[in-house]
């Protein structure tokens, strides 16, 4: 009875990923942009170049409680598929539908995203709109959403005395890809770091050996004994656990532990990411299929993107659109997109 109900646990957990539908991707189309909505702009451009992300808004439409922003999206999908490659639209709902849903729903109205628009950026954006949609459509922020495992290994005993698992809609590459020249040996390097999110040393809390300092990262630990507790520090480490259809990849970022600041430091990266699965002979494999580009700091300028196209790869400036292709470029590369590609065995389980 017990090995039955663990198989059910363990089947719960590995998600299948769907198939990249390559027939619903629009042909390659710009939007006017009144002068703030660079950010939304270039989002859109890369949300049409992932056929999963089509599909999930479209089936969500069939749905009673479907949010009303996910049929403005198909309603405006429906129109752009009769358009031809450099059209434009001129004017669109969808943004203002998108801007006042935020300001409307209670998960996201406590932000103040709508008043300073002109430092929104394409990754907070998406973030805010999968929160919007969660309680109505979370089969869409899916699509999105690493699954992460904290572990934190106390300096003084050895032990690991922390586990937690966490979710994000964007991984942020905070490990710096040391060479820019693209070899086999260098994608691997990137994946790695990929997987192993985090590696650094913390203060926190070890119910093992007893030993806390004050200014402790976890707030939430309710294990931690802060009566008796001593001054101790640890390496923690986030290690990818589960990857999503819809890999975003925040690139252009580097925290610095000593400003406690963002800043501006790309690095090379792959246009093909495979993934070996744990104890099989089976890889996952995405495909480069955007990236956002900027012009300014961390918190604002222009925002542009390179989209897949079913003819090939375009450059989409606001209005403007031309053929081009992927490139790693270091001054301007913001954030990349990987879509989920099936290997000739078909679907895989998305558990590294």
């Amino acid at each position: 009875m017990d090995d039955n109900s663990d198989n059910k646990q363990l089947k719960k957990k590995i998600r299948i990923l769907s198939d990249y539908n390559k027939d619903v991707i629009p042909p390659a189309i710009g939007r006017n942009n009144p002068g703030v909505y660079c950010f939304f702009n270039s989002l859109m451009s890369i949300l049409y170049s992932c056929p999963i992300f089509i599909e999930r808004m479209i089936e969500a439409t069939k749905k009673p409680n479907c949010h009303s922003f996910c049929k403005s999206f198909v309603q405006e999908y429906n129109v752009v598929n009769t358009f031809k490659t450099r059209d434009v639209i001129k004017s669109s709902n969808l943004v203002v539908h998108f801007m006042n849903s935020l300001k409307n729903n209670d998960a996201t109205k406590h932000t103040d995203y709508h008043k300073r628009i002109q430092q929104s950026d394409p990754i907070e954006g998406l973030e805010l709109m999968l929160a919007m949609l969660e309680n109505t459509n979370p089969e869409i922020m899916n699509i999105f959403q690493y699954r992460y495992t904290r572990t934190f290994v106390c300096r003084k005993c050895k032990q690991v005395c922390h586990i937690r698992r966490f979710k994000e809609r964007i991984h942020r590459m905070f490990k710096i890809h040391p060479i820019s020249s693209p070899n086999a040996t260098n994608d691997e390097i990137f994946i790695s770091n990929l997987e192993l999110y985090v590696d650094r040393i913390e203060d926190l809390s070890c119910p093992i050996c007893n030993g806390w300092k004050e200014t402790a990262v976890d707030e939430d630990d309710e294990d931690r004994d802060t009566k008796n507790a001593i001054k101790t520090i640890g390496i923690t480490k986030d290690k990818l656990s589960i990857i999503p259809e819809i890999m975003g990849i925040q690139i252009n970022h580097r925290w610095d532990v000593v400003t406690k600041k963002d800043y501006k430091k790309n690095q090379y990266f792959p246009f093909e990411l495979k993934f070996k699965k744990p104890n099989e002979d089976a890889y996952l494999h995405y495909r480069l299929v955007g990236q956002i580009e900027q012009s300014g700091s961390t918190t604002g300028g222009h925002y542009w993107a390179r989209c897949l196209r079913n003819d090939g790869v375009y450059l989409i400036n606001d209005s403007s659109v031309q053929k081009s292709k992927f490139e790693h470029t270091p001054n301007t590369c913001f954030v990349i997109y990987h879509h989920y590609i099936p290997n000739q065995e078909g679907t895989s389980g998305s558990k590294l």
